[in-house]
């Protein structure tokens, strides 16, 4: 995947984990892997 699409995509998983990590043990951990990826998203 790239491009646009892969950008999507990774907003896409982002916004996901951040509703995970609503319900989530360890939500600080999943904030930041959420932040990761849209880092990633971001990038490119």
């Amino acid at each position: 995947m790239m491009g646009s699409g892969r950008s999507s995509a990774l907003r896409s998983l982002a916004d996901a984990l951040r509703g995970d990590a609503r319900g989530a043990l360890d939500a600080a951990r999943v904030e930041m892997l959420a932040d990761a990826v849209r880092e990633l998203a971001d990038a490119g």
